[in-house]
Order: C-alpha cells, then sequence, then structure tokens
C-alpha cells in the first residue's frame, strides 16, 4: 500500500497516495474520509497530548472511526461517543500478534483483502 506520511518531523508526500499515516495532531479535519484509524488512544488522558487525541475522535470526519489503545481506555473512548451521541458498536479485543485469535497474525492476514 503506497501512503504518505506526516508528522510533526517528517512531510512525506507520496505522488497519487490514497492513503495518509499521520500523528494525530496532523490529521485533515476538514476531507471527509471513508475510515480513519486511531491508534495510542490511552494518549486521551494525557496531560499533555490527550487534547489532540480528543479533537482527533471527536472531529475525524470519518464515516468509520476505528480507535486503537490499551484496555483502560475504552471507558474513555466510550464517554467521547456518548457525548457525541454515537451509540457504537463497540468490540473489544486484546492483542497477541504472536497468536492466531483477534488481532493475531492470522486475523489480520484474513483482513488484508478487505482493506485493498
Amino acid at each position: 500500500m503506497v501512503a504518505s506520511l506526516l508528522t510533526g518531523e517528517e512531510r512525506d508526500i507520496v505522488p497519487g497516495a490514497r492513503h495518509v499515516a499521520c500523528a494525530v495532531e496532523m490529521a485533515d479535519t476538514n476531507r471527509i474520509i471513508n475510515v480513519a484509524f486511531i491508534d495510542e488512544a490511552q494518549m486521551l488522558a494525557d496531560p499533555d497530548r490527550g487534547a489532540a487525541w480528543t479533537a482527533a475522535v471527536m472531529g475525524v470526519p470519518a464515516r468509520e472511526v476505528i480507535v486503537l489503545g490499551a484496555p483502560d481506555c475504552l471507558p474513555l473512548v466510550r464517554r467521547i461517543a456518548e457525548l457525541c451521541d454515537e451509540p457504537g458498536p463497540w468490540q473489544g479485543f486484546v492483542c497477541d500478534p504472536h497468536t492466531s485469535g483477534p488481532c493475531g497474525r492470522a486475523e489480520v492476514s484474513s483482513l488484508r483483502g478487505a482493506v485493498h
């Protein structure tokens, strides 16, 4: 998959790329997209950078938002969704890349075709 990269330190725009990987602070909140993945959601609780994650979860103009993070961030994500009048659905997974269970290698491999 070809993707551009935007962080506070890097700006690597790939001509023709249909995907962008970026730091939450660099997320484009003006362009409607199909899917947004927001990783490290446990940062919602961070006193210094939590506002950036909150803005991303609440403001990304995506048809579907997938929030990834440590299990203890789920109540924060649910509360934000409640404040935004978003009912869910919610699924929690404990990910272990060394297994074939949820989020493991076998499941990720089976998702590749659906993502492209």
